[in-house]
């Protein structure tokens, strides 16, 4: 649906963002909202300072690139708000499409104890782009960089769950599943419309 609402549509990367991504979100939202308030805060605590560094690195070593975006600047002028908005929405769909459809397990505190690591971590991190950015840009030049982090930040953790809690292996593979269908049509669109020549997207 989303990519076929994209097409006839013509929408930009903004956009497809919003169809593919932020209209599930709403609509899981709607349906379970006693979910939300944790899902949102832990995507925006991880997702907006882990997007700018790998955002930043992908950019600038020619791995990826959005030409377009709607807004006039972007942030360390290569970030726009398209991938910022798309890492906390996917992760924010991820969340809640795992609470609302396999898990159904409602948190009663907002905030966790352990949250402070993630913050810790996530804190640590964009400091240490600054510093690298103002002062050692060269050492941001990593080449095969979604290479490196893809292992580093999304298959070493998967590895670990499903050796460590074994009885969850089959939501997560439900989960991964749904994803990577949708990841691989969204990711499909937007190479489509780019080579086709939309200067939109």
């Amino acid at each position: 649906m989303g990519a076929l609402l994209s097409h006839l549509l013509n929408i930009n990367a903004f956009g497809s963002v919003i169809v593919f991504f932020g209209l599930p979100s709403l609509y899981l939202t709607l349906r379970a909202i006693e979910y939300s308030k944790k899902a949102i805060m832990f995507s925006i605590i991880t997702s907006f300072p882990l997007i700018i560094i790998i955002d930043y690195i992908a950019h600038t070593t020619k791995q990826w690139l959005i030409p377009n975006s709607i807004l006039p600047f972007r942030v360390f002028g290569v970030v726009t708000i398209e991938v910022i908005l798309w890492a906390i929405l996917n992760l924010y769909l991820v969340i809640m499409f795992y609470e609302y459809f396999l898990d159904k397990h409602i948190t009663k505190k907002l905030w966790h104890p352990h949250m402070k690591y993630l913050v810790a971590v996530s804190l640590f991190l964009f400091i240490l782009f600054i510093t690298l950015y103002f002062y050692s840009p060269l050492f941001l030049n990593i080449p095969y960089f979604y290479l490196f982090w893809g292992t580093i930040l999304l298959l070493t953790p998967i590895v670990i769950q499903m050796v460590t809690r074994p009885k969850m292996n089959m939501k997560f593979l439900k989960t991964a599943a749904y994803f990577f269908y949708l990841t691989f049509i969204y990711e499909s669109y937007g190479i489509t419309a780019w080579l086709v020549g939309l200067s939109r997207f």
